[in-house]
């Protein structure tokens, strides 16, 4: 305690009695003002040019903030249980208002389920994030052997089979060859027959 504070506290008769006053002076509990501070953030929240780990981090931090100045005192044991799914459900809500809108179709799968927990709705999302990452690089790699003039397997129009580039002569534009190995532009390399 800074010296400045602790002449306020100089004069009680107990430890208790300090901690309650410090605790009453400095507590953020029903901090009002912070409350409605941290629950705008989250409601203003968009993940923009974040990660999805990013945003979702961000939110769960402010999310905690929250969980630590807002108190509830619970009457029964299923209050608290009511509670924690009032809690959960909210904050899926949350968490899918502010992501992008390419990920609307993921919502609109998540908010069809009757109940998702916050961390299945991230692993769904993450998921999602994945397989467009994938897709992205299926492309990025298509555009690659295009302008390299051969098709990998697996890629629409690829032969089927053995898996190898199809090799296409940039001379003739016949496949199966290279510029080096055409017969129209090296008529020495025709085989000859017997």
């Amino acid at each position: 305690m800074q010296p400045q504070i602790s002449q306020h506290y100089l004069w009680m008769n107990s430890a208790k009695e300090i901690w309650d006053s410090v605790a009453e002076t400095y507590s953020q509990k029903l901090n009002v003002s912070r409350a409605y501070k941290l629950r705008s953030d989250v409601k203003n929240l968009r993940q923009g040019e974040k990660s999805l780990a990013t945003y979702f981090s961000t939110l769960k931090s402010l999310w905690q903030e929250i969980d630590l100045i807002e108190a509830v005192t619970w009457n029964t044991p299923n209050d608290a249980e009511t509670y924690r799914k009032f809690v959960e459900r909210n904050r899926v809500f949350d968490f899918l208002t502010g992501l992008n809108p390419e990920y609307d179709i993921t919502k609109q799968n998540i908010l069809s389920k009757e109940s998702v927990s916050l961390s299945q709705a991230y692993a769904l999302v993450s998921s999602e994030e994945s397989r467009r990452q994938v897709q992205v690089q299926r492309v990025s790699t298509n555009d690659h052997y295009a302008n390299m003039g051969v098709k990998p397997k697996g890629i629409i129009g690829a032969p089927s089979g053995t898996g190898k580039k199809e090799v296409v002569c940039e001379y003739c534009k016949k496949p199966k060859h290279t510029k080096d190995k055409c017969w129209k532009l090296h008529p020495s390399l025709v085989p000859i027959r017997s």
